[in-house]
C-alpha cells in the first residue's frame, strides 16, 4: 500500500509583510490544491503538487500626495494602493518518512522547489489602466509576475485503510517579493507620485 498517493487539500495561507518601501502585504486567505506522490522506498517518496491561493495585495504606506485637480486637497496623502490578486503555485518535493511506508501513523518532513505565478485579477488590471489610477499611481503596467523559491515543512498521515487516509501538514514558502510590473520610481518628471515596490525616490525638476 501507499506506493502512489493522491491528496486533495485545503486550508489557510498566512503571508508576511515586506518591511521596505511601501510595506507590501499579501492578504491572508484560503488555499486549495492537489498533491500526487510516488513512494518507491519505505522511507522516501517524491511529490508533485499544485495549489491556488487568494492573495490580494495591500501597500501599507501611501505612495505620495494628490496633485492639483483630482477632487482632493493638493498635497494631501494619497490613499494606500491595493488590488485583487491570486497566486498559482507548483512544485516538486522529496518526502522523508519518519516511519516506514504502510504504517498506520506516518509523520514526515519535506523540502523542495516551487514556482509561483503572482496574478492580479482582471478587474484589478482594468482599474489600474484607468486614466485616474494611472495618473495617481502610475499603475498602468500592472501584470503577472513569476517567481521561484523553496518550500519546507512537515506533517502526519493517518491511514484508515490501504486506500483511504487523512493528512495534516504545514508548509513554509520563501521567494522574492513580486513586483507586479509596478514602478519603483516615477515614470515622468512631474508631481505625479508612483506606487513603489522598493524605496520611493521623488522626481526632481
Amino acid at each position: 500500500p501507499d506506493i502512489v498517493e493522491i491528496c486533495a487539500f485545503g486550508g489557510i495561507q498566512t503571508n508576511g509583510e515586506v518591511l521596505r518601501g511601501l510595506t507590501t502585504k499579501l492578504v491572508d486567505g484560503g488555499v486549495a490544491g492537489l498533491r500526487i506522490a510516488y513512494n518507491p522506498t519505505k522511507w522516501m517518496g517524491l511529490e508533485l503538487w499544485a495549489d491556488y491561493a487568494q492573495a490580494n495585495v495591500e501597500f501599507k504606506t501611501s505612495s505620495g500626495v494628490y496633485p492639483a485637480g483630482f477632487g482632493a486637497a493638493a498635497g494631501s496623502p494619497l490613499p494606500t494602493y491595493s488590488f485583487g490578486a491570486r497566486n498559482f503555485y507548483f512544485g516538486l518535493n522529496p518526502v522523508f518518512n519518519l516511519r516506514p511506508r504502510g504504517s498506520k501513523f506516518q509523520p514526515y518532513l519535506t523540502a523542495g522547489v516551487f514556482g509561483v505565478q503572482f496574478t492580479p485579477t482582471n478587474a484589478a488590471e482594468t482599474l489600474a489602466r484607468s486614466a485616474t489610477q494611472q495618473a495617481l499611481y502610475a499603475s498602468g503596467n500592472l501584470n503577472d509576475n513569476l517567481q521561484v523559491g523553496i518550500n519546507y515543512g512537515g506533517g502526519v498521515k493517518w491511514h484508515f485503510s490501504d486506500h483511504v487516509g487523512l493528512r495534516i501538514d504545514a508548509r513554509g514558502f520563501w521567494s522574492r517579493n513580486p513586483t507586479y510590473d509596478l514602478p519603483n520610481y516615477p515614470d515622468v518628471i512631474a508631481t505625479t507620485p508612483a506606487v513603489t515596490t522598493g524605496i520611493y525616490i521623488p522626481a526632481k525638476d
